[in-house]
């Protein structure tokens, strides 16, 4: 959303640690709720495991498609007015998609937080950094490709969220438009 211009640079970091840390108290509360069985086999704190087949390169070609693809389209939806309130649909669908598509071969992970607390509680961080970075340049080829191919449409997620672009309510605009 950074480079949609939609979510401004001073918030990139917390969201980011954010989103990390969630992954982290999330396998954490795993643990605790559901005791010992979350570190055994198969489950083994729902680390991704890829097919042993599958080494780095094309680990992160498919990640970073999977995410560019998802990323180029709810963006693609966003920037026309008729398709923005179907992205909810589209995101769970094209997630949906990537995980049956994926799921088998590569572990689908298509968003780093997913892989980041269960590698790091459970210790098998060998591949993480494939986890990490494929869906991140795969987002931001995306976003360079949609704003070639687009120009500089502006995504309307505020739309989404009942907001204009400054973060007013959206009935704040008529009322200010009533008011001159």
């Amino acid at each position: 959303m950074w480079r949609f211009d939609v979510l401004p640079v001073a918030r990139i970091l917390p969201y980011i640690a954010a989103q990390l840390l969630g992954s982290v108290f999330g396998v954490v509360a795993a643990r605790v709720v559901w005791g010992s069985v979350v570190e055994q086999p198969p489950v083994w704190y729902a680390v991704i495991q890829p097919a042993p087949r599958w080494s780095a390169a094309p680990l992160f070609f498919a990640e970073a498609v999977g995410m560019g693809v998802i990323v180029f389209s709810v963006g693609y939806f966003l920037s026309v007015r008729r398709l923005a309130p179907f992205v909810p649909w589209l995101v769970g669908t094209l997630i949906g998609l990537g995980i049956a598509m994926l799921g088998t071969q590569t572990g689908g992970g298509l968003n780093p937080a997913r892989q980041f607390g269960p590698a790091v509680v459970s210790g098998h961080t060998d591949k993480l950094w494939v986890f990490l970075v494929a869906p991140m340049l795969g987002a931001e080829i995306a976003t360079r490709l949609l704003k070639t191919v687009q120009g500089r449409e502006q995504v309307l997620t505020h739309r989404l969220c009942g907001t204009q672009v400054s973060g007013a309510p959206l009935d704040d605009r008529r009322m200010a438009s009533a008011a001159k």
